[in-house]
C-alpha cells in the first residue's frame, strides 16, 4: 500500500490548504506532520501499526472515536496541552481511506528525552499526570465508548503466548519466572476495587518517547494505548524511565494534584511489572523485537519481578533492570 497516497487522499477529507507532508514514523500507526498554506501544524495518523500488531480492541472505528473523545475533552476541560482532534469536511472525526482509518489532530511542539533527568521535570511530569486521572475520575464516558481496560485479562493473554513465541529465545529460568508473576499478577489485580476512585481512563503509555517538553510545559502525546486503568500504572510505566532517587518527587508533585492510595509504593510497584508483562502482548507480535526483548526480560526477572514474587521493595533501592 502506498501510505503518501492514502495520506494525501484523506488530507483531501479537511477544509485546510495543504503545503507539506512529512513521514515522522510508523510504530502503532503511521505519522505524517502536515503543514497548511498558513503555516498551521496538523498531525495525520493513519491507523495501521507496523506488522499489524494490534488488534481490532485498539483500532476499530469506535475505539479510534472514543480516544479521540476523551483526549478532545481533556484539552476543553484542563489546562494539559494535548493532540485534539479536527473533524473533516462531513463533521467526522475519522476519515476512511482505502480501508485506512485516518484521524487528523493538532501538531504540538517540543523535545523528547531519553529519561527523566532532573527533579524539576519529575515533578512537572507528576502533576501532569495527576491532572489527567483527576479530570478522568469526574469525567462521564459517552454512550458507546468503548476501550480496553487493563486488567487481568491482559495478563491472561501474555500467558497464553509464551510458549508460542518460537522466535523469542527467553532462558528457562525467565520464562519460569514470567509465568509465575503473570499467575501472582491474576491473583492481585482481581483483587483490586475498582470502585475505590482509583480506576478510570489512563494514558497507558507514558514512556519519554511520549512526553514532549516545551518551555515549561510538559505534553503528553500518542494516546493510542488510553483505556480503563489503575491510576498508578501510569506512574508505574514512568518508572522505567525515570532513576530511583527522583521517583518520590514524581510522587510528590502527584499528591499536591490527585490522592495517593495509603500503600501507593507497592501498589506501584505490582502494576510496574504488570505494565512490562503486559507490553509483550503487543511485542511478541513484532519478529525484529526477538533482537532484544528476551535479553531485557532476562534483567527485569532477575531483579524487579523476582522482587515482587518475594514480596521484596525495588522502587527506590537496587539497581534499575536498564542498568
Amino acid at each position: 500500500m502506498n501510505h503518501l497516497l492514502t495520506a494525501t487522499e484523506a488530507l483531501k477529507s479537511y477544509a485546510i490548504h495543504v503545503d507539506t507532508i512529512q513521514l515522522i514514523g510508523q510504530s502503532g500507526n503511521i505519522v505524517y506532520k502536515v503543514t497548511d498554506s498558513d503555516k498551521h501544524t496538523y498531525s495525520l495518523h493513519l491507523n495501521k501499526s507496523k506488522n499489524d500488531a494490534l488488534d481490532s480492541k485498539w483500532t476499530s472505528y469506535d475505539a479510534l472515536k472514543s480516544q479521540l473523545q476523551w483526549v478532545d475533552a481533556l484539552a476543553a476541560e484542563t489546562d494539559l496541552v494535548v493532540p485534539f482532534s479536527h473533524k473533516n469536511m462531513d463533521g467526522e472525526p475519522i476519515t476512511k481511506i482505502n480501508g485506512v482509518l485516518c484521524t487528523l489532530t493538532s501538531w504540538l511542539e517540543g523535545e523528547n528525552k531519553s529519561h527523566i533527568s532532573t527533579k524539576e521535570d519529575a515533578e512537572n511530569i507528576g502533576t501532569m499526570i495527576a491532572k489527567i486521572h483527576k479530570h478522568s475520575s469526574g469525567w462521564r464516558t459517552p454512550d458507546g465508548f468503548s476501550r480496553p481496560a487493563y486488567d487481568s485479562s491482559a495478563i491472561v493473554s501474555v500467558l497464553g503466548q509464551l510458549d508460542q513465541a518460537s522466535g523469542f529465545s527467553f532462558n528457562e529460568k525467565t520464562l519460569r519466572v514470567l509465568k509465575e508473576a503473570g499467575n501472582k499478577l491474576i491473583r492481585f489485580l482481581d483483587s483490586q476495587d475498582k470502585k475505590n476512585g482509583m480506576w478510570g481512563m489512563i494514558h497507558a503509555d507514558l514512556i519519554c518517547p511520549n512526553i514532549l517538553f516545551h518551555n515549561q510545559e510538559v505534553r503528553p502525546i500518542d494516546f493510542g494505548a488510553c483505556g480503563f486503568g489503575f491510576y498508578l500504572r501510569d506512574i508505574a510505566l514512568l518508572f522505567a524511565f525515570t532513576p530511583l532517587e527522583l521517583r518520590e518527587a514524581v510522587f510528590e508533585s502527584y499528591s499536591k494534584c490527585f490522592p495517593l492510595q495509603g500503600n501507593y509504593v507497592k501498589l506501584t510497584e505490582a502494576f510496574f511489572v504488570a505494565a512490562q508483562m503486559e507490553s509483550l502482548n503487543f511485542l511478541l507480535r513484532i519478529p525484529e523485537a526477538s533482537e532484544w526483548v528476551p535479553t531485557t526480560f532476562d534483567k527485569l526477572t532477575n531483579r524487579e519481578f523476582t522482587s515482587f514474587l518475594m514480596d521484596e521493595h525495588f522502587l527506590f533501592s537496587g539497581e534499575p533492570f536498564w542498568c
